[in-house]
């Protein structure tokens, strides 16, 4: 019987690391025993490192911990996700799209895509929709490590393009969230125009493009 996702990824997260204790002090790294010179190593798996740090997996995630306190002022305590809607547009096109919404009125719009397998691509986004209910969408990591390492079977290209949509909605919430571009989160835009091509089956369905 397969655990549920808090199970997985704590059980995930059991690798041991040694871990430099260090606190910042005067501008220097500064060990607990108060010696400058020397770093002391402590044995300690992952799971208490990460709880030390009060960045468990009861918490926000990873990055939120580092945002500004104006930024992180923006996000609601207790948004949770409600709902996930998906549907295809086209079968020739290969678009599904994927809708997450939370109680908070803010929605999330993803797009996954695998060539002749609309259908199937359809499905596996929505069977994403139990791992994700009833949590808080700004766990992104904490999110895409339930959805990637939950099921038994893992991996393929119907299955990642599924969470690759979901990924893409949780960001999308977020931004909304901060009020800011996803692109900011992500480590800010590498250019300013992209190159694009018109493709179509058609001459009409170029000219409708263009």
């Amino acid at each position: 019987m397969d655990d549920g996702p808090e199970q997985t990824l704590a059980a995930s997260f059991e690798i041991d690391l040694l871990v430099i204790a260090t606190t910042i002090h005067g501008g220097r790294s500064q060990t607990p025993s108060g010696d400058f010179t020397s770093i002391t190593k402590y044995p300690m798996n992952r799971r208490k490192f990460i709880k030390q740090l009060g960045l468990g997996l009861g918490g926000l995630g990873f990055w939120s911990s580092f945002l500004p306190h104006h930024l992180a002022a923006k996000l609601p305590k207790n948004i949770k996700i409600i709902d996930l809607k998906a549907w295809a547009v086209g079968i020739e096109a290969n678009q599904v799209f994927v809708k997450i919404y939370t109680n908070e009125g803010v929605t999330g719009l993803g797009e996954a895509s695998v060539h002749r397998k609309t259908g199937t691509t359809l499905a596996a986004c929505l069977e994403l929709k139990d791992v994700l209910m009833g949590h808080d969408p700004t766990r992104i990591e904490f999110l895409w490590q339930g959805m990637f390492r939950w099921p038994r079977w893992r991996g393929g290209p119907v299955l990642n393009t599924a969470i690759s949509a979901v990924e893409i909605a949780l960001w999308d919430i977020l931004g909304k969230l901060l009020d800011v571009p996803i692109y900011n989160l992500l480590g800010g835009a590498a250019r300013d125009k992209i190159r694009l091509y018109i493709h179509g089956h058609t001459r009409e369905d170029v000219q409708f493009a263009k």
